[in-house]
């Protein structure tokens, strides 16, 4: 009965003082930009990660194998691509997340975008 009462104290809590900062944040076109951008990302890691897992299996005749017959460098070369490029994809889809919420043409910015992580690198 006491764990019921704790519940439904920290949800009241909750709705009074997080869930207003939460709407407000929510409605931020900088962080919803983010967020799309890293979400936009995820089939790209899910991808890379999918072959993260073949690679480094835990059954070791099968990666024995992989390592006899080459073909673990291959199987990793997705991994490499997606975790190296990384930033470059959350940047292109924060970017042209963003010019969407904006209503403008989102091509230019997203090159830019593109470009700049060139540079810093």
């Amino acid at each position: 009965m006491e764990s019921k009462e704790f519940m439904k104290h920290f949800q009241n809590v909750m709705e009074k003082w997080v869930s207003p900062i939460a709407q407000k944040m929510g409605q931020n076109q900088v962080l919803t930009a983010i967020k799309e951008g890293m979400i936009s990302s995820l089939p790209f890691l899910i991808l890379g990660s999918l072959f993260s897992i073949i690679v480094n299996f835990t059954y070791t005749p099968f990666t024995t194998w992989l390592a006899s017959e080459n073909l673990t460098q291959f199987l990793n070369l997705p991994y490499q691509f997606t975790m190296n490029s990384l930033a470059m994809i959350v940047a292109y889809f924060t970017t042209r997340s963003y010019c969407k919420q904006k209503e403008i043409n989102y091509d230019i910015p997203s090159l830019l975008s593109r470009v700049s992580n060139f540079m810093c690198k």
